[in-house]
Order: structure tokens, then sequence, then C-alpha cells
């Protein structure tokens, strides 16, 4: 369903999943009796998702982008990598975050950091669709309401984090110069 919505045809998202058109036009009838609902409007060779069908689209990408960050994180904790840190960094400050992004690795040899840099306005909603872990960057003037900034210098620099379990270990070991808060 995701596949159909996303490439706005049965024929395309056939194609897309390796299968012919009248397999998965079966495979959504089926699941159209299974639910007891239409997904798709159908009228002249077109199939328009319905509400319902964008919505278990929608969820269906945010389970496949979980799936594959659970592949990942598998895969780097039985290599005996603890995680990895994604931080996004405004252009400007990157230069900042070398020293501090070495004595992290020697410190915490087990936990990766990945250092990106994006322009500005794209650092919020990378953090929002989990693509980042953390920012640091100017004030986010247009910020969504989901994202809570707290000044940790005194600067404009604002650091802004999506926690978990993995990063417990570097809150409580902060490096010379930097603060840090739960």
């Amino acid at each position: 369903m995701r596949v159909i919505c996303e490439t706005g045809s049965l024929r395309k998202a056939a194609t897309v999943l390796g299968v012919t058109q009248p397999t998965l036009s079966s495979r959504i009838a089926h699941l159209e009796d299974q639910l007891g609902a239409r997904l798709f409007d159908r009228s002249r060779g077109q199939s328009r998702p319905t509400d319902l069908a964008l919505f278990i689209a929608g969820r269906a990408a945010v389970m496949a982008d979980e799936a594959a960050r659970l592949t990942e994180e598998t895969r780097r904790l039985s290599s005996g990598r603890a995680g990895v840190v994604r931080i996004g960094a405004s252009a400007g400050l990157r230069v900042m975050f070398t020293d501090l992004v070495a004595t992290l690795s020697s410190r915490h040899p087990r936990i990766g950091l990945d250092l990106v840099t994006v322009p500005t306005q794209w650092l919020a909603d990378r953090l929002m669709q989990r693509k980042l872990d953390l920012l640091v960057c100017p004030a986010l003037d247009d910020a969504p309401a989901a994202i809570e900034s707290e000044l940790l210098i005194e600067t404009e620099i604002v650091v802004v984090g999506a926690p978990r379990p993995s990063h417990v270990q570097l809150a409580t070991d902060t490096p010379p110069g930097c603060s840090s808060t739960r």
C-alpha cells in the first residue's frame, strides 16, 4: 500500500515490488476484505488512495524506517559497538566540534559519533525524522513545537537532542569546557 501511494499507480507499484499488477490488485482486494473497508477508489484505470490507505501507508513508512534502524543497530551491537550518536551542526559550526568529537571518540570507543553538516533550515526536520540525535546550531526561530531547546552556553548556539538509551553514558561523562543537561 505504501508503494502504491508513493508511486501513484498499481502498475508502477507492481514493477517496484517485482509482482504482476493482477497479483498486487488481488493482494489489495484481500486486504480490503480483511479490514472491511475500501483502501483505493478505482475509476478509469486509476486507483486513488482513501484516507484510510494514506493513514496506513504513513504508519507503514514509519515502521519500515524503524525496521531498518533495528537492523542497523543489531549489526552494530553484534560487532561490539554500543551505538552511534548522529550530531547535526550548521556548516559554520562544524569546525568547533572537531576536538569534541575526537575527545568523545577516545573516551567512548564503543560509541560512534557521526557529525553531519547540513543547512540550518534542514536540521529541525532531520531531528523530527529521527535522522539526527542532536543538533548544534544557531537558535531555530521556526522550530516545531515538539522540539524544546535550552541555552547551554552564552552564545546563539542551541543543542537539541532526541535521547536514546545508548546516550546515558555520554551524558554522564562531559568533556572539559562543555556543560550538559539531562
